[in-house]
């Protein structure tokens, strides 16, 4: 028996060593220009031969996510095959799969949610991509269902807008439960923070509602905007191909934290409901590797902030109803 435990350590050990190596090369790739990847990628998936420069400063950004993304993976397996003393082992169906914050019914729901969510964006991404790079002919295919999925103000962006107030909504009735409940209390604050910002960023979409109602924009207020609307993120559209990339990588390394946090099982009950669930880590890494895809980008970074706010919002849901089970009238 020993054996074999020993040949499973000496398993993750090598396979954390090789994820390591190639994780280094890849992040080096990114860091120093691509030099020997680029070329590749020119010669192979582009009809002229040539990645502007906006995808191709992408190319060198998503080299180094996949290269830390090896290197914290590797790092991982090491840490599995040492089994140190602090029992750093964790089972990934555990960590992924589950969710002991939630019921299993309540879990299997949400996953299904977010499986199928999952699906259909990948879909759009590998349609995004086709025709960007020229692989799909829109006129010949697809140039109908782009028009109503991409057009301005279509379906996908109005449901951005409306993805972010939703889960602006839920993390405020979050907030409201958590003041009820002793171990939620101090999330109370951030969660309502983080539901404004959710509501800022969705008014901000639809211009505070004037491309609904269809009012006139101010002249001497928002006369530098872009799009001559009644918001403020047009000011900066300059900076938006330097804010999304450098944005989603930030939230990629803040969803890695928090897969390690929540690998700790004795982080108190309010840090483990505010963190986002690993489970969410496939939307993360489309939104850090496709910054230059700005509408595409808005629109999966709305249907994270949903199902982020949803699963917090059924945390403290289900601890509340546990709690009045308990103790009638709450804690």
């Amino acid at each position: 028996m020993s054996s074999i435990v020993g040949a499973h350590r000496v398993g993750w050990s090598l396979g954390g060593s090789i994820l390591l190596g190639i994780g280094s090369a890849l992040a080096a790739e990114g860091l120093f220009g691509g030099r020997n990847i680029l070329p590749f990628l020119e010669s192979r998936i582009t009809l002229d031969g040539h990645i502007a420069f906006r995808p191709r400063l992408q190319v060198l950004i998503d080299l180094c996510i996949l290269g830390g993304l090896l290197i914290w993976l590797g790092v991982e397996l090491r840490r599995r095959g040492r089994a140190d003393r602090r029992g750093a082992m964790w089972d990934p169906h555990l960590v992924f799969g589950t969710d002991p914050l939630l019921s299993r019914g309540s879990f299997q729901r949400f996953r299904q949610f977010v499986l199928i969510t999952g699906i259909v964006c990948g879909l759009l991404t590998l349609l995004q991509y086709g025709v960007a790079y020229g692989w799909i002919r829109p006129r010949m295919y697809v140039g109908p269902l782009l028009w109503c999925v991409y057009c301005e103000d279509g379906f996908l962006e109005t449901g951005t807008a409306v993805c972010f107030i939703v889960a602006g909504g839920l993390m405020a009735m979050a907030a409201r439960r958590s003041r009820k409940i002793l171990q939620l209390r101090p999330m109370g604050m951030a969660a309502f923070a983080i539901g404004t910002i959710f509501i800022v960023i969705g008014m901000e979409e639809i211009s505070w509602g004037q491309r609904i109602v269809g009012w006139d924009t101010p002249g001497v207020l928002f006369s530098g905007n872009a799009q001559d609307e009644t918001n403020l993120h047009n000011f900066f559209n300059n900076w938006f191909s330097i804010v999304y990339p450098v944005a989603g990588v930030v939230l990629l390394a803040g969803q890695l934290v928090s897969l390690r946090l929540l690998v700790i099982k004795s982080q108190p009950l309010y840090l483990r409901c505010l963190l986002p669930h690993p489970g969410l880590l496939g939307f993360v890494l489309l939104i850090a590797s496709l910054g230059h895809f700005r509408e595409l980008v808005e629109e999966l970074a709305g249907l994270f902030a949903l199902m982020y706010s949803l699963r917090t919002y059924l945390c403290v849901h289900a601890h509340q109803a546990t709690v009045e089970l308990v103790q009638p009238g709450g804690a």
